[in-house]
């Protein structure tokens, strides 16, 4: 089957979008998983909630939704190399190591990242399939700021927000 020609476009087209760099976890009867997302969003304040994207290949998408709970830790800025581990970028025993972060646990159980810029845990209200990904959408039942700068991602690398005043051009 020959590859979409938008997919090219649509990979460089989202390059630059700057997103923030989340570490989606879940834990319960199928198991603590985590990964690496920058696909996560606020959606709603009424009830709170967030939507996040994981792939249908990665073993996360279906613990997630088995267990019916996840987290999203905000990443600091210093949290390149969980970063990177969580993606499965790093070599071998490095990959997925949970022995790289402080964890604490909020109201569901999902391990989340102690020093994180922010935290969220939240119950799935609702998931689906769209394309080649799990849309997941979570109620956040409890969650706090981190008081950290969080990491970033745009143009293929890792970096931070820098403010500017409005009109500043």
């Amino acid at each position: 089957m020959p590859k979409d020609p938008r997919v090219t476009d649509f990979l460089t087209a989202m390059r630059p979008a700057a997103a923030s760099v989340t570490l989606v976890s879940t834990a319960g009867p199928a198991g603590r998983y985590a990964q690496t997302v920058s696909s996560m969003c606020s959606v709603t304040l009424a009830p709170p909630t967030l939507a996040v994207c994981i792939s249908l290949t990665s073993p996360l998408a279906d613990a997630l939704t088995r267990n019916g709970v996840f987290g999203v830790s905000i990443l600091a800025d210093r949290h390149i190399q969980l970063a990177q581990s969580f993606a499965g970028r790093l070599s071998g025993a490095e990959n997925y190591n949970f022995g790289l972060a402080q964890w604490q646990q909020m109201y569901t159980g999902v391990p989340l990242v102690r020093d994180s810029a922010a935290v969220l845990d939240c119950q799935v209200t609702r998931s689906f399939e769209a394309g080649t990904h799990m849309l997941a959408l979570g109620e956040v039942l409890a969650c706090r700021a981190g008081g950290f700068p969080a990491l970033t991602y745009s143009e293929g690398s890792y970096g931070t927000h820098t403010s500017r005043p409005a009109g500043a051009g």
